[in-house]
C-alpha cells in the first residue's frame, strides 16, 4: 500500500510504502515522525486529505481521527501545529502516544485544534 505526504510548506510529495493493505492515520503519522526524526513532544501533526489532483490547488478535508483508514495512494498534508499551552500535561503529546501506540481520540483532538471552544460546565440549581 502507497500514501503520499507533505508538509505545508513543501512541494513535493514523499511516498510511504506500507507492507499490509490497509493504514490508520495513525500509522501515517508515526512513518512520518520516524521519517523526520521529530522528536519533541510540544507539536502536533494536523493531517488534511487532497481531494482532486495535488497541483492545481485541490481541496482539502480534514481527518480528525486517528483511527481513521487511509485508502491506497491517498495524499496527505501536514501541518505541524504547536500545542496550545492549556492542553500541555492534559493530553499526552503525539510523540507519547506513538510510543505507547494509543491514537487521540475525536474528543481529545478539540482540545488541540479547537482551543477556542470554551467549554462550559453545567449550571446545578441546589
Amino acid at each position: 500500500m502507497q500514501v503520499y505526504f507533505r508538509f505545508r510548506s513543501e512541494p513535493d510529495f514523499e511516498r510511504i510504502v506500507h507492507d499490509v493493505t490497509v493504514a490508520t492515520l495513525f500509522d501515517v503519522k508515526r512513518e512520518v515522525v520516524r521519517r523526520r526524526k521529530l522528536r519533541y513532544p510540544d507539536f502536533e501533526l494536523q493531517a488534511f486529505e487532497v481531494l482532486g489532483i495535488p497541483a492545481d490547488g485541490s481541496d482539502l478535508r480534514e481527518l480528525p481521527d486517528e483511527s481513521q483508514v487511509i485508502h491506497p495512494c491517498t495524499s496527505i498534508l501536514f501541518k505541524r501545529i504547536p500545542v496550545p499551552k492549556q492542553c500541555k500535561g492534559c493530553i499526552p503529546s503525539l510523540i507519547e502516544r506513538l510510543r505507547h501506540n494509543t491514537p487521540l481520540t475525536p474528543e481529545q483532538y478539540q482540545h488541540f485544534f479547537l482551543p477556542d471552544i470554551v467549554v462550559h460546565q453545567p449550571v446545578v440549581n441546589v
